[in-house]
C-alpha cells in the first residue's frame, strides 16, 4: 500500500458526537496553517495520520446533522492531504484525494467546499500546463461557488480562470475575468469566507493579478510589467511569515517580471530573495 493512499486504517467507533467534526475542522485548520508557512512537506505526514484516524467515524452512527459536518470536515481533510501531496511532486495520491474530497463534499452538501476541491484540481492541471483541463475545472468550480453563495469563492475561481488564460495568451479573457475577480472579491467584505478559502485576502488577490499580468507579458505585451510589479511588490510586502510559501512564489514571479521589464540587476536581486526564501520550505 502507498503511504499516501487514502484508506482508513483505524476501526469503526460504535457513535460519534458534535465533537468529532469540530475536533477535524480544528486539526485540519492547524495542518492548513503549517502547510502555508512551510509547504506541504511540513505538514503531509500528519494530515495523512489525521485522516486515517477519522475516516473510520464516517461508518460510525450519528445525528443527520452531525453526519454532514463530519462529511464535510473529512473532505476538508481529504483535500488538505491532496494539496500536501500535490506540494511534494506526488501528483497521483493528490488527485485520489481530491476525488475522494469531490465525493465526500457533494454528499455532504457543500458546496463551497465543493468549489474548493475544483480549484484544488485546476491548479494541480495548470502547474503542469493541461490549460484546457485546468480552465474547466476553474469553471466548474465557478458555478458551484456561485450556487453556494461565497463571492469569496467566486472571486478565487474567477481569477485563476484569469491566470489559465493568460497561460494560453488570451489578453481580453484573462483581464475580463480578473474584473469579474475583482467584482466577486468587493462584494464579498465583510462576509464570512469558507475555511478553504480565508487565504484570498487583499495580499493574495494582489498577488495573482500579478502572476497573471506577468504572464501576459512573456506571452503577449511586455507593457503588462507595468501592472504586474506593483501588484506583486505589494503581495511581497504584505505576506508575513504565515504565508511564507505564497512569498516566496510571488518573488519568483517579481523577479520574471522585472527582467521582462529590462531591470537585470534588480531581476537578479530579487532572484538572490527567492533562494534566501526557499530555505526555509
Amino acid at each position: 500500500m502507498a503511504a499516501s493512499d487514502p484508506t482508513p486504517f483505524a476501526p469503526t467507533p460504535g457513535r460519534v458526537g458534535r465533537s468529532d467534526p469540530a475536533r477535524v475542522e480544528s486539526v485540519t485548520a492547524a495542518l492548513r496553517a503549517k502547510d502555508y508557512r512551510n509547504g506541504g512537506g511540513s505538514c503531509h505526514d500528519d494530515a495523512l495520520a489525521e485522516l486515517n484516524s477519522v475516516r473510520p467515524l464516517l461508518a460510525a452512527r450519528a445525528t443527520d446533522p452531525v453526519a454532514r459536518r463530519l462529511t464535510v470536515a473529512v473532505a476538508d481533510l481529504h483535500g488538505l492531504v491532496g494539496w500536501a501531496c500535490f506540494d511534494i511532486g506526488r501528483v497521483r495520491p493528490a488527485m485520489a484525494h481530491f476525488r475522494q474530497a469531490l465525493r465526500l463534499a457533494r454528499d455532504g452538501g457543500d458546496d463551497a467546499l465543493l468549489a474548493g476541491i475544483h480549484y484544488r484540481i485546476g491548479r494541480v492541471r495548470l502547474h503542469h500546463n493541461a490549460l484546457a483541463e485546468a480552465l474547466a475545472q476553474f469553471q466548474r468550480g465557478d458555478e458551484v461557488a456561485r450556487r453556494s453563495g461565497s463571492d469569496r469563492a467566486v472571486a478565487i475561481m474567477c481569477a485563476n480562470q484569469a491566470w489559465a488564460y493568460a497561460k494560453m495568451g488570451l489578453a481580453a479573457d484573462s483581464t475580463a475575468s480578473l474584473r469579474r475577480a475583482g467584482t466577486a472579491f468587493d462584494a464579498a467584505e465583510g462576509t464570512e469566507p469558507p475555511r478553504w478559502a480565508a487565504f484570498f485576502d487583499a495580499t493574495d488577490f494582489s498577488a495573482i493579478t500579478g502572476v497573471i499580468h506577468t504572464e501576459l507579458a512573456a506571452l503577449v505585451d511586455v507593457s503588462h510589467t507595468r501592472l504586474a510589479l506593483p501588484a506583486l511588490t505589494a503581495a511581497v510586502d504584505g505576506f508575513g511569515d504565515a504565508m511564507a510559501r505564497s512569498r516566496a512564489f510571488c518573488l519568483i514571479s517579481l523577479a520574471v517580471s522585472h527582467l521582462l521589464d529590462g531591470d537585470v540587476d534588480q531581476a537578479v536581486a530579487v532572484a538572490g530573495r527567492v533562494l534566501g526564501a526557499a530555505q526555509g520550505l
